[in-house]
């Protein structure tokens, strides 16, 4: 009688009988890990703050490689409008992407970088590239 139940044992796990359920149980697992992988994106919030106060003035949610922001100033010397286009980078870096000014003067960047055009009054430097080197962390720009 024991040896009945022996045998049987045996010639289930000869025959295969448990591979679907531990198929199954992989299969599973494996979905489970490929759909976090494809779900699950980086999140980036981009938040301006008051220096001092520590206030959030602003913040919007920006995605890698293809959320592009911009920041528009009075340059303090030569007293143009100067506009640049960033971007973040594959890697979570901010790059300059775009640089629009009216001139080349004191202070004002300017690297043999990219492509040069005039528009609308405006030199525009195109495909910079340039990463933008805070004084905080990867997280920290600025």
């Amino acid at each position: 009688m024991n040896n009945n139940k022996y045998s049987r044992k045996k010639a289930l796990l000869k025959s295969g009988a448990f591979f679907p359920k531990i198929a199954i149980l992989i299969a599973f697992i494996g979905l489970i890990i490929i759909g976090v992988q494809l779900f699950h994106q980086s999140h980036y919030q981009l938040v301006i703050t008051d220096m001092n106060s520590k206030e959030v003035l602003w913040e919007s949610s920006i995605k890698i490689g293809g959320d592009r922001f911009s920041h528009q100033y009075i340059h303090s010397v030569e007293k143009s409008p100067v506009q640049e286009i960033f971007e973040l980078s594959n890697s979570g870096e901010i790059v300059t992407m775009e640089s629009w000014t009216k001139s080349f003067g004191a202070g004002l960047p300017y690297q043999h970088q990219g492509e040069v055009s005039m528009k609308d009054g405006y030199y525009v430097m195109r495909n910079l590239n340039r990463p933008i080197h805070g004084g905080g962390s990867k997280n920290e720009a600025f």
